[in-house]
């Protein structure tokens, strides 16, 4: 497992508009590996599930406001979906992992993601904690997941399932990732913790 961590200046992103828009078919087990629009966004979860085969439809989600806010230095707007869990076959939240990339850079955590399916803490200022003790994933990430990792490409701290729908402002298939896995990816390896209440997602560091 190769680990390394850096520093880099803090990035302050735009608020996106929020809207709601009508309910739509998902595609689960879709990988993108452009990571340079909101289209580039990826999804979460953890642990080894039987997911569903590439091309398989999804359950009608429904899209709705969402407000991401990072220790008050950072507020966005992007939109989120309601969908089941493919793990649970409960309902969840998921959100563009774009989305969360942008309010994690703002304070000073940076992450690139690789392959379409790892999503890696690249870059991480001193003032932030890392916690990189404990099992970590190795091996072939299944069809339908992706990973959490802090410097590395190869190995994962965390696996989560992986969702696709339209990106609503860009109008092509993006990744979304579910809140509660990505929730506990940051609290656990990265001291940050947050709360959820179906609409706003808060983020704070624990320090």
């Amino acid at each position: 497992m190769n680990r390394k961590l850096y520093q880099y200046g803090m990035i302050m992103v735009g608020v996106v508009a929020t809207q709601i828009l009508s309910s739509m078919t998902v595609y689960a087990a879709f990988n993108s590996n452009s990571n340079t629009t909101p289209a580039a966004g990826n999804l979460a979860t953890t642990g080894s599930h039987t997911t569903p085969a590439v091309g398989t439809q999804a359950p009608i989600i429904h899209y709705a406001q969402t407000k991401i806010t990072i220790t008050g230095n950072l507020t966005i707007d992007p939109v989120h979906i309601v969908s089941n869990d493919p793990w649970t076959g409960k309902a969840t939240s998921w959100v563009p992992v774009f989305y969360l990339q942008e309010v994690l850079n703002s304070v000073g955590v940076q992450s690139k993601w690789d392959n379409g399916d790892n999503l890696d803490i690249s870059y991480i200022s001193n003032k932030h904690k890392v916690h990189l003790n404990g099992t970590s994933i190795s091996g072939s990430i299944p069809l339908g997941q992706m990973q959490f990792s802090i410097g590395s490409d190869v190995d994962g701290l965390l696996r989560s399932p992986k969702l696709v729908a339209k990106d609503p402002y860009s109008g092509v298939y993006t990744t979304y990732v579910p809140i509660y896995y990505a929730s506990v990816f940051l609290k656990k390896n990265l001291f940050i913790n947050s709360t959820w209440n179906g609409y706003k997602w808060d983020l704070f560091s624990s320090k």
